[in-house]
């Protein structure tokens, strides 16, 4: 079993946390940064494959290699990074409830150690004191340690984004699939629904 970030925006974090979004879609990209990759299936649904010299055509010779999920298999683990800032809680008149995990560092204020707090902007605005806004932390900095959302996989598979189910669309967290559309090219941009790539769809619990 192995364990890997996976970024979420804060509406989505919300969604998570309320029970509603129990699956995610993240584009199928290449293993190599100037590699190609075919969708074949062998029979247990469509996969990512390069051929061994990395071009982009169907061998089906044998010879082929799968492109491995990045997300992981069933059975992995996946810890959700979002949106997040530390906190002095004895300076920062912020409400206990907001605070997260605490800090596994010290800092200093005056002559005083400070254990600083994780706050996350899914959980709404805050102010630091004198400073203004917050300066949130984008989520790709978040450590494993500031996460509060651990995930399982369940199911993955791939199919073409544009043959999202209503159903799905409910377990993405939104209404229905013309909601799902939308919040794809707000994430994406404006014509990435039109492009219509192949996607992991990763079905997940939530890990207490």
């Amino acid at each position: 079993m192995s364990e890997r970030p996976i970024l979420f925006s804060a509406p989505m974090v919300r969604a998570i946390l309320a029970g509603a979004k129990t699956q995610t879609r993240r584009i199928v990209k290449p293993a190599g940064k100037n590699e190609s990759f075919a969708m074949l299936d062998h029979g247990d649904g469509w996969r990512p494959w390069r051929s061994d010299d990395g071009e982009s055509h169907v061998l089906n010779d044998g010879n082929e290699i799968e492109i491995a999920c990045p997300y992981g298999q069933p059975g992995d683990q996946l810890w959700a990074r979002e949106t997040w800032q530390l906190f002095d809680p004895y300076e920062d008149p912020i409400p206990a409830h907001r605070f997260g995990p605490s800090a596994p560092y010290q800092g200093c204020s005056g002559d005083r150690s400070i254990e600083w707090r994780v706050c996350y902007r899914a959980d709404g605005e805050l102010d630091h004191p004198g400073d203004g806004k917050a300066n949130w932390r984008p989520s790709i900095h978040m450590p494993r340690w500031a996460s509060r959302i651990n995930l399982t996989n369940k199911i993955i598979r791939c199919e073409q984004l544009q043959d999202i189910s209503e159903a799905d669309a409910k377990a993405e967290g939104v209404a229905s699939v013309a909601e799902y559309n939308q919040l794809w090219n707000n994430i994406n941009g404006t014509d990435a629904w039109d492009k219509n790539p192949w996607i992991w769809v990763i079905d997940y619990g939530v890990t207490k």
